[in-house]
């Protein structure tokens, strides 16, 4: 007999059977976000070195894990949905411009030719991130809007972070 209450407080099963689903794309999206940072830093000429490229994008995604280490139960998951969501979102915008940079600006740089055939890669990853955390976050709106809100706004002080090391 299973208890209702304990039950709410899960999300159900098809909410908890979900969830590990949002760890996998987080997971997809960091090694989707650690090849083109890694591609990045060579392919430009004024970026920073490879290393901190490499940690500052992979930063969006450590910042979409911190959530499911808290002992707030199921809306943990909720936000970290709503993070992993925000912070694909941002990226999509930022990968097509980059596609049209790549296929317009295409040199004898073999970095950026690499960068320019990956491109697709992480815009299907981040459409896979969207379609997972969406679900995800069905149960609780309210919740999930407030973590897509953290996801922009992280992916938006990284990028700053990028800039102002670029600049250095």
């Amino acid at each position: 007999m299973l208890n209702s209450r304990a039950k709410s407080q899960e999300g159900g099963p098809l909410r908890s059977g979900l969830f590990p689903l949002v760890q996998l794309a987080i997971s997809v999206g960091m090694v989707a976000s650690a090849r083109f940072g890694w591609l990045y830093s060579h392919a430009e000429t004024d970026t920073p070195p490879p290393a901190l490229t490499l940690f500052l994008c992979e930063l969006p995604f450590v910042f979409c894990l911190l959530p499911s280490f808290t002992r707030e139960g199921s809306k943990r998951n909720v936000r970290s949905a709503g993070m992993v969501f925000g912070t694909a979102l941002s990226f999509c915008p930022f990968l097509i411009l980059e596609e049209l940079g790549a296929i317009f600006g295409l040199r004898d740089n073999v970095y950026l030719t690499r960068l320019a055939s990956f491109l697709p890669v992480c815009f299907i990853a981040a459409l896979c991130m969207l379609g997972v955390s969406w679900l995800c976050g069905k149960g609780d709106r309210i919740e999930f809007i407030a973590g897509v809100k953290r996801g922009i706004l992280g992916f938006l002080i990284v990028s700053l972070l990028v800039v102002l090391a670029s600049l250095l």
